[in-house]
């Protein structure tokens, strides 16, 4: 009798455990950090680009600053849509490539630069060159308004180009004492 239970209770404890942690992953809302965007073969792949912010607490979200961008590097089976790398790499693409994406902020004071990642397969070799940046990228892809959608879609990307920390500023009032 004592093993029967227990074996019920081992079996809502993983269950419990799986429910936990498809939660959690769909909490986190699929945001990643790293110098390499991991694509998959014979899937069509959208990187979307905009500037990005992280708040005190570490989310990264879309800002509302709006940035022109230029690519070189990237493979010959993406094409440049707008603010996009969009493209079906085939079956036998092997990678990875190294991307340089030059940005500059459109009608507004913004900062102007570049940033470097690799695109790459999963079963491919990195290149693991230090001169790459490390960049945000979240799951999903954006709105017509430029707002963020999380997709669960492995294949839709939103890269946070340039990626802006946002401070928070707290002004103190002073404290008198009398005496």
């Amino acid at each position: 009798m004592c093993s029967k239970i227990h074996s019920y209770v081992n079996l809502f404890m993983k269950k419990l455990f799986v429910l936990l942690l498809a939660l959690s992953l769909a909490l986190a809302g699929g945001a990643f950090s790293g110098s390499r965007i991991r694509l998959q073969r014979g899937r069509r792949n959208n990187l979307n680009f905009a500037c990005g912010t992280v708040d005190g607490s570490g989310s990264p979200t879309v800002a509302s600053q709006r940035y022109s961008y230029s690519f070189s590097g990237y493979p010959s089976w993406l094409s440049v849509q707008g603010s996009s790398l969009v493209g079906t790499p085939p079956v036998s693409a092997s990678g990875p490539w190294a991307v340089n994406v030059n940005y500059s902020p459109v009608g507004e004071v913004g900062t102007t630069g570049s940033s470097s990642f690799e695109l790459g397969f999963d079963d491919a070799s990195s290149s693991a060159s230090s001169s790459y940046s490390t960049v945000t990228y979240m799951q999903g892809s954006l709105t017509s308004s430029g707002s963020y959608t999380y997709s669960s879609v492995g294949s839709s990307f939103v890269v946070l180009i340039p990626l802006i920390q946002t401070t928070v500023t707290v002004q103190q009032t002073p404290v008198y004492v009398r005496t």
